[in-house]
């Protein structure tokens, strides 16, 4: 619970793949225990090394080329939440964790609502006006899992003149979400297809339904300017105040725990 009006912020660079996801899944498990903390949690982080993710219910066999991957220097993690793969590198990563039915909304589409709000008050900041009208990568009956993130365009989600700038992805019980976005500040499409395994001369050109910040901005955008942009967004739409806290003696337990266990195995990562 959080009765004082602020809301935790988190900011932490560049982080190995692993410790990433394991935080994250931390600030989730302790936030729907309730058993202490502050929430909601807001933090930005970006990869120690480009990092190909994939969802929690996705075969990696079809949402990754382990091979080029490996070649290429790539980590590859598999994420708590649900989603499509995204190849993390010129972007800043999300994560919003928070109880169920407080400031952030009782469903999946009210909390995609609300957060999108407040990334587009922040890309206001930036002189980006925004919208949650994204244009269809692919077809909604398309059920070929290779197709990046940033493919296919769920209600809420962030687009500018039609093409997606930000991807998110949820996870949730009757308690609490976690909530993971990533914010394009560049990309390499043909890179973003290879890593995934996908056929470059049978796939629609990623760059015809995703753009990123520096694209918008004609300028190179980095995450030293954005994320202040994107928190002052959240502070003006909900009304609260993002104070800096790192993780506490008991989240940092749980993050060891879920790094050894889980996300530093590739046989776990690999395990469906």
């Amino acid at each position: 619970m959080n009765p004082s009006g602020n809301w935790r912020l988190m900011i932490h660079g560049r982080l190995p793949a692993s410790l990433n996801m394991a935080i994250d899944e931390a600030l989730f498990r302790l936030c729907a225990d309730g058993s202490g903390g502050i929430f909601p949690v807001i933090r930005f982080y970006q990869w120690e090394r480009p990092t190909l993710s994939f969802g929690s219910s996705q075969q990696y066999t079809k949402a990754v080329d382990l091979e080029y991957c490996k070649k290429a220097g790539y980590d590859v993690v598999r994420r708590p939440t649900g989603g499509r793969a995204v190849l993390h590198d010129r972007e800043i990563t999300y994560c919003v964790v928070a109880r169920v039915g407080e400031e952030l909304g009782n469903s999946i589409q009210e909390t995609y609502r609300l957060i999108s709000e407040g990334i587009i008050e922040g890309f206001r900041n930036l002189g980006i006006n925004a919208n949650t009208y994204g244009k269809e990568g692919a077809e909604k009956g398309d059920k070929l899992t290779y197709l990046p993130c940033f493919a296919s365009s769920t209600k809420f989600e962030i687009a500018f003149n039609g093409k997606k700038v930000v991807g998110s992805a949820q996870r949730r019980n009757n308690l609490a979400f976690l909530q993971h976005g990533s914010i394009l500040l560049d990309f390499d499409s043909a890179e973003m297809l290879k890593a995934i395994g996908a056929r470059l001369e049978s796939t629609a050109d990623p760059e015809d339904y995703m753009t990123s910040v520096s694209e918008v901005l004609g300028r190179s955008a980095g995450f030293e300017e954005v994320v202040p942009k994107i928190v002052s967004g959240f502070e003006k739409r909900f009304g609260v105040s993002l104070k800096k806290m790192d993780l506490t003696e008991r989240e940092a337990a749980v993050t060891c725990f879920f790094n050894d266990a889980k996300y530093s195995s590739q046989e776990w990562n690999l395990c469906k």
